[in-house]
């Protein structure tokens, strides 16, 4: 059986890639010596070397900072436009601090933005609105 042309160069390529897998594993796993402190990796010769530095041509990806859910504050009771400020009734009042930057949301959307006084009475607190229109139930969040 004769091959000619592409059939040639698939099977050229084949046996290459066969030689470099038999002799691959004719090495066996070695056991690397362990890096010094802060310093650079032992040099690694052959297949496995040749493997390794293409590793660390691969950029490692970093890993995104993992995602804090926000947490629910409580509600808004009161809004006395006038005034500008609100009366929230806090679900944890342990968690609020005088000057605490607050937003409000009604149906995921944003609708205002707060900052906490010193002003309670039990779990309810007065807060100084800044931006936006509240409305009496949105809920309320840390910034």
């Amino acid at each position: 059986m004769r091959v000619r042309g592409r059939g040639l160069r698939v099977l050229k390529r084949f046996l290459l890639l066969s030689a470099i897998v038999v002799l691959s594993a004719c090495v066996g796993p070695q056991k690397l010596p362990a890096a010094p402190e802060g310093g650079e990796p032992p040099k690694v010769g052959g297949i496995a070397g040749v493997l390794a530095g293409i590793r660390n041509l691969i950029p490692k990806k970093e890993k995104p900072p993992a995602a804090v859910p926000a947490r629910l504050l409580g509600s808004i009771r009161q809004v006395n436009e006038e005034g500008r400020f609100v009366l929230l009734d806090a679900i944890t009042p342990s968690a609020l601090q005088a000057d605490d930057q607050l937003v409000t949301l009604a149906d995921k959307t944003q609708t205002s933005e707060l900052k906490l006084t010193s002003l309670r009475s039990g779990s309810f607190f007065i807060a100084d609105i800044t931006s936006g229109k509240p409305g009496v139930g949105d809920r309320v969040f840390k910034k």
